[in-house]
């Protein structure tokens, strides 16, 4: 597991511990969270196309909230690689123009509003990656709310907007989940192409690693041809064995490891 914060003004941080040390350590810290619909709207019928606004955001800063977050994650689905979350805050004058989920841009879109992103004066940053190793451990449920709440504390938000309708066990600021926050939420959205792009730039090099297994193409997902060439080569460390189809093929350790 490795975390990396990217604060303005800070100088960066980065460390490696233990998980479940940390875990057990926010626990008793967690503050009440609760959960937010997000709102598509109508017109005749028809759905309203939506664009990410700092509307929530806003009103937490009316409520006294200062340093508010917003936190979206990736890699939950894919056979091979980390999980990724990243905790987002906006400066006040950050007027990027976004579509919202980082799934929606061409990859080519994505990296440059990323780079738009990293260019932007006072975007503040945090990131953390969960291996493949520490998933089969926790399971993926327990790892994605980890980095997602270890993402929040690193940034050093006070107040946090969580994609999604579940609430990180080890959360310990108030938050909110926001259903398709990523959508509606100039935060989330952000940092949903933070986390993105950063975890395939990490495919990337994996493919250097291992070559044969596609991992630049199909940034560590299930596909036909990459389940074939699990059963024809076998596993990678970086591949989740507790993930069907590996969790069937009854292997050690050291089984089938390039």
């Amino acid at each position: 597991m490795v975390c990396e914060s990217n604060l303005v003004n800070s100088g960066g941080l980065c460390f490696s511990s233990s998980i479940l040390a940390k875990c057990s350590r926010f626990v008793s810290g967690r503050a009440p969270c609760r959960p937010l619909a997000c709102v598509t709207s109508r017109d005749e019928g028809k759905k309203v196309k939506v664009v990410p606004t700092r509307l929530i955001e806003q009103q937490l800063l009316q409520n006294g909230y200062r340093r508010i977050c917003g936190v979206d994650e990736v890699g939950r689905g894919p056979l091979a690689g980390p999980v990724v979350a990243t905790a987002v805050i906006l400066p006040d004058q950050f007027h990027i123009e976004l579509k919202g989920d980082s799934k929606k841009y061409t990859e080519k879109q994505r990296l440059r509003v990323y780079e738009e992103i990293m260019a932007f004066p006072g975007v503040e940053h945090a990131s953390c990656t969960v291996t493949a190793r520490d998933i089969d451990r926790l399971n993926i449920g327990g790892a994605t709310m980890y980095a997602l709440a270890e993402a929040a504390r690193l940034v050093g938000a006070d107040y946090a907007l969580i994609d999604g309708n579940r609430v990180p066990g080890t959360m310990n600021i108030p938050c909110h989940t926001i259903v398709k926050g990523d959508t509606s939420e100039s935060c989330i959205s952000v940092a949903s192409i933070i986390a993105k792009v950063q975890r395939d730039r990490f495919m990337v090099e994996l493919d250097k690693k291992y070559p044969g297994y596609g991992f630049k193409s199909n940034k560590g997902y299930g596909s036909l041809e990459h389940r074939n060439v699990i059963m024809d080569m076998g596993p990678t460390p970086e591949h989740r064995r507790s993930f069907a189809p590996l969790s069937r093929m009854n292997l050690s350790d050291d089984d089938k490891t390039p």
